[in-house]
């Protein structure tokens, strides 16, 4: 059995460093006001129309804004009932419980993996970083309180950062994004493969929604679900991807699926939104387990989460989380 052959979902990701001009202070759940930040400076740069919404606007699929930060669908492009559009890009940032304090001339470092077709924006996105970093990344920033000091990006076959962007020299003219394909899904599945035990490190709160209720533990059938159900949606919206992931035997591999030693932190925390001016609660869970009885196969699919980020508000830095021998 394979999976569909016209699956294809390249992804980039973009470093930003910053420099603190003054003493500033990083909320925990930095990614969130970070996303909120570039979004505003993006709108700022981007939209056609000036209108103080985006709501029922006509350019949207067309908007460079709209399609990278919106997830608006292109034009002729209709999801299924079940599934709901989700933006393509994800914003990651260290995870912290706590507000940090950056000294003056101390740098930070996050990162923000554009996916599909979103990829042709780099430059864009990386202009509204420094608009943003000019403007101030919060309410309590101020402006020019940090500066955006270097943008590279991940090579797939080096460890050698691929500089995109230079405070004192401004946009690479001969820049070419580098590119990751996600983990080769439409290769013939190996059906003779021996099941493996795995660590599974959840670094920022995922969020696994069944039947309404936010789960407080991990479960891998879910998990399996709303990863299948995101890579479909991606593919569908970024790279004119037609077909459908079929359900099996990617869940009967999760049901299988045994977890084993664990450690995890039910967490409530909240964010901040700007276009609702009011913090949202939230709930997720952190911290590591390992699993056993993980069919080859079903860890190529959700190799995809460690680019990409699983269950909802992924795009907001929630969802990360790496893979490690058992």
């Amino acid at each position: 059995m394979t999976l569909p052959a016209d699956l294809r979902l390249p992804v980039s990701r973009l470093y930003f460093e910053l420099r603190a001009n003054r003493l500033f202070d990083l909320p925990p759940y930095a990614a969130t006001t970070l996303r909120g930040a570039l979004g505003t400076a993006l709108r700022s740069r981007t939209c056609q129309t000036g209108a103080p919404t985006c709501e029922g606007c006509p350019v949207a699929s067309q908007c460079v804004y709209g399609r990278v930060w919106e997830g608006a669908l292109p034009e002729g492009v209709q999801l299924p009932r079940r599934m709901e559009p989700q933006a393509p890009y994800v914003v990651n940032a260290p995870f912290q419980h706590r507000p940090y304090n950056l000294r003056p001339d101390e740098t930070f470092v996050f990162d923000v993996t554009l996916i599909g077709s979103a990829r042709a924006h780099w430059r864009d996105v990386i202009m509204a970083a420094r608009d943003a970093s000019v403007r101030g990344l919060g309410r309590s920033s101020g402006a020019e309180s940090v500066e955006l000091q270097w943008v590279w990006a991940a090579k797939p076959d080096s460890d050698e950062p691929y500089s995109l962007y230079r405070e004192d020299k401004g946009m690479r003219p001969d820049a070419m994004l580098p590119a990751f394909e996600l983990p080769a899904l439409n290769e013939p599945l190996d059906v003779d493969g021996a099941p493996v035990s795995i660590r599974l490190l959840l670094l920022t709160p995922l969020v696994l929604v069944r039947e309404r209720r936010v789960l407080p533990q991990f479960d891998p059938v879910t998990f399996t679900k709303r990863l299948k159900a995101r890579v479909e949606m991606l593919a569908r919206i970024t790279a004119d991807f037609q077909g459908e992931i079929p359900a099996q035997p990617w869940l009967d591999y999760a049901d299988a699926v045994r977890v084993g030693e664990q450690f995890i932190e039910d967490t409530a925390f909240e964010r901040m939104s700007r276009r609702q001016d009011h913090a949202i609660p939230m709930q997720g869970i952190i911290g590591d387990l390992l699993l056993h009885h993980v069919h080859p196969d079903l860890l190529r699919l959700w190799r995809t989460a460690e680019l990409i980020h699983c269950g909802k508000q992924a795009a907001f830095g929630f969802g990360a989380i790496r893979i490690l021998p058992g």
